[in-house]
């Protein structure tokens, strides 16, 4: 079951060259994703797999009832299920970033790889990653002229590790795939502490081109002006250090924001998944075992919804979750397989990948010997009952536009958000249910993200705590025709929906939070 048009996923958008590699997904050095998709979708249909293609999955329930909307509305009922839901993007909340012409980078790469459509004329990347590099250069074979990729603004909204250094430091773990020799050489020098530091002092004016196109974690966009639609960009040149040193205007016609990826859970956690908070992964993922089960039975996990990772390695974990449910004893081989994925990939998103791992592989342990997290986790679960605490450290959010909207489907400010931390309600659950922020047509795709950076930047100040937001169907929009072809009758509807709306842990019999007279 499958949103998109056409099997593939992401994959139908990807088009970049690696070095010059000749395997079974590379051709002189060029992975395309298209030729991939194609090979994959033939081998699966030649099995007997059959393909829902613009339908999405908006709601799961046991045992196992997969409620689907689109093109072909109706309920599925399976014995097992593989959630593959991939990765969101996470954007970056820059004044003006709800004007026409802004889009995360990998919706330009939509419109211009898939849609064949050209973003606009002129455009703009706001990020540094390998992530933005690739896409940059696909907007540029579409007829985009990109004058820049720049670092993210300055701010706890963009997520941590965007000063200069840190950026190149980055981008040094990706520099065997740098066009030129003496980048490549150069890169691999990044990698030392020392030597970025050195790089973001001497760095010259306009930063390094790479493609042709100009890559300076020197400069960032710090607004977006326009009447209607994207017109220019304020640009503003970093110190060493990621201070702004000063600012001007360059016109251009889009923007192309790069915040990064975030694995999207909803679906698990509709399931009934255990979520956990893994940063090293990429955000919460669904906790998993060796063959990639879930605590949910029945319920399987592949890709990017458990850690944002390269293709390679999210074709190896389907063949894992597919192979762990029919022929068990081999998942032996198939971890090996993704080992060797993970470790051969040409491109790694996050640094402590491994780590991220290991702690998902320690909490499956945990749980099944039946520890729900002890006592520190109980001595959390109290502490969440709390007023807020006041602390000495500044507030990260103080020196915003308390205007600066947060939330696009439900308009919610950055200043929505510290007043309603700021009168005790901090959990991620509480700041949805008192601001509305990711209950809109979204359904947090968008601001899901935000909101977890939000929560590891605040510290004390006020405490907004890193918890998960409970997740309910229907998880995107539903019509009420499709709603309406789901039931014969009222008696299976009934049957349908006898599990929805489970109670939240600090609902009580009188439908407040025990002790805290405001609910």
């Amino acid at each position: 079951v499958d949103e998109s048009p056409e099997p593939g996923g992401r994959l139908l958008g990807q088009l970049h060259r690696v070095g010059r590699r000749n395997d079974e997904f590379h051709r002189d050095g060029w992975w395309d994703g298209r030729r991939i998709a194609i090979a994959l979708a033939e081998e699966a249909a030649a099995a007997g797999v059959r393909f829902l293609q613009g339908c999405g999955v908006w709601g799961l329930y046991p045992q196992w009832k997969v409620c689907v909307g689109g093109a072909q509305p109706g309920v599925i009922e399976a014995a097992r299920v593989v959630i593959a839901t991939g990765a969101a993007e996470v954007p970056i909340p820059i004044p003006g970033w709800t004007l026409p012409g802004v889009m995360t980078i990998g919706a330009g790469q939509v419109l211009a790889t898939q849609h064949r459509v050209r973003p606009g004329n002129t455009g703009i990347v706001v990020g540094i990653n390998p992530l933005s590099l690739a896409i940059a250069r696909e907007l540029g074979m579409a007829g985009t002229e990109v004058t820049a990729i720049v670092n993210t603004p300055p701010g706890p909204l963009a997520g941590a590790g965007n000063a200069p250094s840190e950026v190149i430091a980055d981008l040094a773990r990706a520099a065997h795939l740098a066009p030129s020799r003496l980048l490549r050489v150069g890169g691999r020098l990044g990698t030392f502490g020392w030597a970025a530091r050195l790089a973001a002092r001497l760095q010259p004016a306009g930063g390094v081109r790479v493609w042709g196109i100009a890559v300076d974690p020197r400069r960032t966009v710090t607004a977006i002006l326009g009447a209607n639609e994207v017109e220019r960009v304020v640009v503003a040149e970093l110190s060493p250090a990621g201070e702004i040193v000063r600012e001007r205007e360059m016109p251009v016609e889009a923007v192309f924001l790069a915040g990064g990826l975030r694995p999207l859970a909803e679906l698990a956690g509709v399931a009934g998944c255990r979520i956990i908070a893994v940063p090293e992964l990429g955000g919460t993922v669904p906790l998993h075992g060796p063959g990639l089960e879930t605590t949910a039975s029945g319920v399987s996990v592949a890709g990017n919804v458990i850690g944002i990772e390269s293709a390679v390695v999210a074709m190896a974990q389907g063949r894992l979750a597919a192979t762990a449910m029919v022929a068990p004893h081999s998942i032996a081989d198939e971890r090996r397989r993704v080992s060797r994925a993970r470790h051969g990939a040409p491109i790694s998103f996050l640094p402590r990948i491994d780590r991220g791992h290991e702690v998902v592989a320690r909490a499956w342990q945990d749980a099944e010997h039946g520890d729900d997290g002890g006592e520190p986790a109980r001595a959390a679960a109290r502490t969440a009952a709390l007023p807020p605490e006041r602390s000495a450290n500044p507030d990260p959010f103080a020196g915003l536009d308390q205007e600066l909207i947060v939330c696009r489907c439900e308009e919610v400010t950055i200043g929505m958000v510290r007043r309603v931390a700021a009168d005790g309600f901090t959990s991620a659950e509480e700041i949805k249910r008192f601001t509305r922020m990711t209950m809109g047509a979204c359904q947090g795709r968008v601001c899901q993200g935000i909101l977890e950076r939000i929560q590891a930047a605040s510290g004390d100040a006020p405490r907004v705590q890193p918890t998960v937001p409970g997740h309910r169907p229907p998880i995107r929009p539903v019509t009420l025709g499709e709603l309406a072809s789901l039931a014969s009758g009222g008696e299976e509807w009934e049957r349908l929906h006898g599990s929805l709306l489970p109670s939240m842990p600090f609902d009580d019999p009188a439908g407040g939070r025990v002790g805290d007279p405001r609910l």
